[in-house]
């Protein structure tokens, strides 16, 4: 499962990064931040990676309750 978690997510970020938007981004931090760039992009990573990890763990623990907002409809 490790190994396909980690290609799935080499090859989504460089899908993601690679076109226009990895240049703007980098554009953006290096006239915004400049010598701090690096670590602003560690620190926007490192919080990607976690709002994407509790919306896992949301997901997984609200499996056994019913929606609220699904009107009983499955």
């Amino acid at each position: 499962m490790v190994p396909v978690a980690i290609l799935v997510g080499w090859r989504s970020k460089r899908s993601v990064c690679q076109p226009a938007g990895r240049s703007l981004l980098q554009a953006k931090l290096h006239r915004e931040y400049l010598i701090f760039e690096h670590s602003v992009t560690i620190l926007l990573w490192s919080f990607a990676a976690a709002m994407i990890v509790l919306a896992g763990a949301h997901w997984t623990a609200r499996q056994d309750r019913e929606d609220p907002l699904s009107l009983g409809r499955v």
